[in-house]
């Protein structure tokens, strides 16, 4: 008689312990879980677990009014972006407000100091260029007023460095010459449909530039490289379809004539055309370093900002301790591990006490 419950008892013992196995998997999930998302939730930023610097970044708009809300997220995406190229890929960036707060862990938060610039770029036919003054030999000029409204000071120096009038170009571009190397105050807010007047990034040449006939909007992308016959290092533009019809159209009609590739209205570049360029292929070549063409291509690729922003805010933040230590996901492993251990001797040892029974 007992020999023929047998069968009968182990199947339900066996199925005792499947019981008591689910039972255990599920609560060692339920443990594990639990302790991944409270250990998440206490764990927090780098920059609560660090400490570290937030910065606030304010744009400086024209006419003093604040941006649209598509605009600010544009921005803040391509500060993000930016911080990412230069290696600070830990930081966190945020719009708030009229502004956008960079939050980077750590003690020295290495940012750019050009991170709030406009990297507005934009191809123009140069029309005249002179060599600048020696840079000892330079006469100080009437610094344009820091102070007072954008729209005033960008004014002022659009009165003499885009003018229509062919004397005060010639004029402004001479008083030019002692001021190649200096801030310029009309850096990323010139006008794009006027003649400008201006200098190379190395401080050797004023210019006198045409009308944009490129800018931003008629580029796809940008890649540094190394021309394979000198070795040097350069940036090749890659035009959208309408800017390579424009810059056909512009190289097959000022062959012999130089274009300058600017950004923030200073001339990175000044190439002279030498033969019509159908292919809707640019490049801007310059005493660059591998790492200058890269930061170059990096920066038209990602497009300019709406307009520049400066910092007006920079505070430090104290790291946060945190509130316990039983609530990593290490110890939720521990934790369900332990579960798992007693589940299946405590199974077991039902199991067996009633087998024997």
């Amino acid at each position: 008689m007992t020999s023929s419950h047998q069968p009968t008892d182990r199947r339900r013992l066996l199925r005792h312990l499947l019981v008591v196995l689910l039972v255990v998997v599920f609560a060692y999930l339920v443990a594990v879980t639990a302790s991944l998302v409270i250990g998440d939730q206490q764990k927090g930023s780098d920059l609560e677990r660090l400490g570290g610097t937030r910065v606030t970044l304010s744009p400086r708009t024209f006419d003093g009014t604040p941006l649209p809300a598509d605009e600010m997220s544009s921005a803040e995406k391509i500060l993000g972006a930016r911080l990412k190229a230069a290696g600070i890929r830990n930081a966190e960036t945020a719009v708030d407000g009229d502004t956008v707060v960079v939050s980077v862990p750590g003690d020295d938060p290495g940012l750019p100091t050009d991170l709030g610039a406009r990297r507005q770029l934009f191809v123009r036919p140069v029309l005249e260029s002179l060599p600048a003054a020696p840079a000892d030999g330079r006469i100080t000029p009437t610094p344009t007023p820091a102070e007072g409204p954008l729209a005033e000071r960008v004014r002022a120096e659009q009165k003499t460095r885009q003018s229509d009038d062919r004397l005060i170009q010639l004029q402004a571009l001479q008083a030019q010459t002692d001021r190649c190397g200096r801030a310029d105050p009309l850096a990323g807010y010139d006008d794009p449909g006027l003649p400008l007047v201006t200098c190379s990034t190395d401080g050797t040449t004023a210019y006198l530039l045409g009308p944009a006939i490129l800018d931003n909007d008629q580029i796809e992308r940008a890649a540094a490289e190394v021309d394979k016959d000198s070795g040097t290092n350069l940036v090749e533009v890659i035009l959208t379809g309408d800017g390579k019809k424009i810059w056909a159209k512009f190289t097959a009609e000022n062959i012999g004539v130089a274009a300058a590739f600017s950004q923030d209205s200073t001339v990175l570049s000044a190439p002279v055309i030498q033969e019509a360029i159908p292919g809707g292929r640019a490049q801007i070549t310059g005493n660059f370093s591998a790492e200058d063409t890269r930061d170059l291509a990096a920066e038209i690729s990602q497009g300019p900002l709406p307009v520049a922003f400066e910092v007006t805010d920079s505070e430090p933040v104290a790291a946060t301790p945190s509130s316990s230590n039983f609530s990593s996901p290490e110890f939720g492993l521990i934790a369900g591990g332990f579960v798992v251990m007693v589940g299946l001797i405590g199974g077991l040892v039902f199991l067996m006490a009633r087998e024997r029974s």
